[in-house]
């Protein structure tokens, strides 16, 4: 319960007065509303609240909550009520109340934006007003936008009316199925022990009371887990008769920190797919749901078949100031914060070129963690620092990067060296879980991610169906600071494979080509039919993204050879077959490799001086091997 303000007066109850029902608990708070000199109860406006003995005026306690315009910033992670109850500053973006109230009961809405950018707040803001549980004596909304809504007298209706499940899937270990059955269960059974003191004071809960506590002393099984959520709302409708609004924080961290390299992904997925699929689709005891993230992996990843669902991506308009600060946000932080006019100019400047340069929805947007620790520290005499990106370690995007062909990394580069460059691009913000596993010859995904992440900045060109062209360029100086490790951390994993195979074929270093290819082979998404053409495709774009000329179906002796490399300076010629096991009917890639190299000597495609390479493929792995012409 929250607590009440010693400032608070506290009077008598009025006349001519009705006490509302209370909860079931009737441990909370009770409102008084007037009636009608016949008794019959009016559908008026709350005048106040019963507390203990006393009744205690609206005007009263709405007043104390007049001070989220505070100058003071937190620099922790604070909730809403915390931030308010304490006298810390909060940018209002209770808008967004609307924009889930505004759309179709059972709608399930996904919020994606990068990472500090207020998503946990909002979610805290949410539950604040929706909560039938934390539906006390304060009005925490008393000022704010959602109560200036021509529609507030509808909106009002839903204020602590609801059961709310509220969960963060942060915590998720995806390093193995049983990992993610542990952390699922361990979230699910925190739940349930926080949920069990007040659903256990209605007496509907006594049907459900041992399958609750199988959650609580870890005896549930993992079907039990996957939809423990859905059976958990069905208990709350039974205990409330109302449907629950489902809050869930962070579903997809467990992939910004599973590498490529994951073999055991599928199966992590479906753990999750299930788990999410049971909560959001198939539950008929949603009201509303609303899920946050950085990656929208939701249709074709983590969620298929959801047809209720709502998208809020970066280019959503509807809600494109609803994370991040606005221009106007800012002035009003800086008008509490900096009293002299002409300091505020210079602040601003200077804030802007460290933190500004996001566009959600077509405004233009600043970081707010990075404002906000800004501002705390007050040295507004000194240049900005870096807060954003400190101590992260994105496994997720390092892979993608360390699997990036060079001309990406050179267009990356030159965003971070060079002021106002910008390349135009398509970008795609629904890219889905199996296609950052694909070949990315474009540089679509790759640019797509690192739009979404925040470590780009995307400007609308052109709409398409479901892409976007824009212009891409570095949104600010913090985002340039963490380029740099973010960089460096690329070229470090497996920094020999930069300079791409020429060096180990010119060498005939068979064991590390082999390897070369198997390493970023590993990181696609193979499927059994392949056919020879889609080998011969997919070893063509790796040699070309190295920066190796090649060609693919060269003439040469008695036929035409798989891959070509021409002679290039002192570079031999290189013959490249292959042979898959589809063909050859045997996975054996030791005889894979010598129907190759038969093939080769056959069909005369090799001359003096020349490198023969034959290349074995069984749907999985491949094997080359290289020796001289004269060794055939």
């Amino acid at each position: 319960m929250v607590r009440i303000p010693e400032n608070i007066r506290k009077v008598k109850r009025p006349k001519n007065t009705v006490v509302t029902p209370p909860s079931k608990d009737g441990r909370y708070p009770v409102r008084i509303k007037e009636i009608d000199s016949d008794g019959k109860q009016k559908n008026g406006a709350t005048i106040g609240y019963i507390y203990g003995e006393m009744f205690i005026p609206s005007g009263e306690i709405t007043e104390h909550f007049v001070h989220h315009r505070s100058s003071r910033f937190s620099t922790s992670a604070m909730g809403f009520r915390e931030l308010l109850e304490n006298g810390f500053a909060y940018v209002d973006k209770t808008s967004l109340i609307a924009e889930i109230l505004d759309s179709d009961p059972r709608s399930v809405h996904f919020f994606t934006r990068p990472t500090r950018f207020g998503k946990t707040l909002n979610l805290d803001m949410l539950d604040c007003f929706f909560n039938i549980e934390t539906a006390g004596i304060l009005d925490y909304f008393y000022g704010m936008k959602i109560t200036d809504s021509p529609y507030y007298t509808e909106y009002r209706r839903y204020k602590g009316s609801f059961p709310v499940i509220r969960l963060n899937m942060g915590s998720i270990d995806a390093s193995n199925a049983d990992a993610v059955n542990r952390s699922l269960g361990n979230m699910v059974s925190d739940l349930f022990r926080r949920k069990r003191q007040r659903l256990s004071e209605f007496p509907e809960f006594d049907s459900y009371r041992f399958w609750f506590d199988r959650f609580i002393d870890g005896t549930a099984s993992e079907q039990d887990i996957s939809t423990s959520i859905m059976d958990l709302s069905s208990c709350i409708f039974s205990c409330y008769g109302k449907r629950a609004i489902i809050l869930i924080d962070e579903y997809d961290s467990f992939i910004q920190t599973m590498g490529g390299d994951n073999s055991g992904r599928d199966s992590v997925l479906g753990i999750l797919s299930r788990f999410m699929t049971s909560t959001l689709k198939h539950n008929d005891n949603l009201e509303y749901g609303v899920v946050t993230g950085v990656l929208r992996l939701s249709q074709t990843g983590m969620i298929s078949g959801l047809n209720n669902t709502v998208i809020h991506d970066i280019f959503d308009e509807r809600t494109g100031d609803c994370f991040g600060y606005t221009n106007d946000d800012l002035d009003d932080l800086l008008d509490r914060t900096i009293p002299e006019e002409s300091d505020r100019v210079s602040v601003k400047a200077a804030i802007k070129k460290a933190y500004d340069g996001y566009v959600f929805g077509g405004r233009e947007i600043y970081n707010p963690r990075s404002v906000n620790m800004y501002l705390s520290e007050g040295t507004f005499g000194h240049p900005p620092r870096a807060y954003w990106d400190q101590q992260r370690h994105n496994a997720f995007l390092d892979d993608m990067l360390n699997r990036a062909p060079r001309w990406i990394l050179n267009e990356i580069a030159a965003l971070m060296d060079t002021d106002g460059f910008k390349v135009r691009k398509e970008v795609d913000p629904s890219v889905s879980y199996w296609d950052l596993n694909d070949d990315d010859f474009e540089g679509t995904h790759l640019y797509s991610i690192l739009v979404t992440t925040g470590y780009l900045r995307a400007e609308v060109v052109e709409r398409g169906i479901r892409t976007y062209i824009c212009d891409i360029s570095l949104p600010n100086e913090e985002v340039r600071e963490s380029y740099r490790d973010l960089i460096r951390r690329a070229e470090g994993i497996r920094a020999e494979y930069r300079t791409g195979p020429m060096p180990m074929i010119a060498r005939k270093d068979s064991a590390g080509v082999t390897e070369y290819f198997n390493f970023y082979l590993a990181r696609n998404s193979i499927r059994d039919s392949w056919s020879h053409d889609d080998c011969k495709k997919w070893m063509l774009n790796r040699l070309l993204d190295s920066g190796i000329e090649a060609n693919a179906e060269a003439e040469s002796g008695n036929g035409f050879c798989d891959i070509l490399i021409p002679k290039k300076d002192r570079m031999p010629r290189v013959c490249i077959e292959i042979t898959t096991s589809a063909e050859a009917g045997t996975d054996n890639l030791d005889l894979l490799v010598a129907e190759g190299f038969r093939k080769i000597r056959d069909r005369r495609y090799a001359g003096p001086g020349d490198i023969v390479m034959s290349v074995g493929w069984n749907r999985k792995y491949l094997k080359a091997e290289m020796i001289d012409h004269r060794d055939l």
